[in-house]
């Protein structure tokens, strides 16, 4: 028994092998030495995730950043970076960050990093929170309808893409 230090090439993925050549059992009969083969487990990671050579990323914000639009700071394995919402975003939007991802082994260019966006709706508001949202739940509508309640918002999208109907 030795120890040997070896060198895990960037971009491995679980269940990687890794052969070192000479380093295996004693040949029969006095012959050369076999290869030595390491089997990888990769640990996950606290926050991101792994799909082939792209780093996936759920992060969070608020409604006001959804509908507002906004720049927040995103991790990546190269450190932080600045990632712009547009106003109007979607819970589950996914944006990608080229080159942000893991390396390829055979050559070097990496993945991309791809960060969904997660819309968290807060559960305790302020009083004055509360009252914001309610006059924005006014000013929007309830039951999706227009606010002098004429148009639900199917109809308002069939009008805004030259659909028929009746009236």
């Amino acid at each position: 028994q030795r120890k040997i230090k070896v060198t895990i090439p960037a971009g491995v993925s679980d269940r990687s092998q890794v052969r070192l050549s000479g380093e295996g059992d004693a040949g029969m009969n006095g012959g050369s030495p076999g290869d030595l083969y390491l089997s990888l487990h990769v640990k996950p990671h606290k926050i991101f995730n792994r799909e082939g050579y792209d780093i996936l990323l759920d992060y969070p914000i608020n409604v006001a950043q959804a509908a507002l639009g906004d720049t927040v700071t995103v991790p990546t394995l190269d450190g932080d970076t600045e990632l712009k919402i547009p106003p109007g975003t979607q819970s589950n939007a996914i944006f990608r960050l080229k080159s942000k991802g893991v390396a390829h082994l055979q050559n070097g260019r990496r993945g991309d990093q791809r960060v969904t966006l997660r819309i968290i709706v807060p559960k305790n508001l302020t009083q004055e929170q509360h009252q914001l949202f309610q006059d924005l739940k006014v000013s929007l509508g309830s039951n999706g309808q227009d606010t002098d309640g004429t148009k639900n918002w199917f109809e308002r999208l069939r009008d805004n893409f030259g659909g028929e109907h009746d009236e």
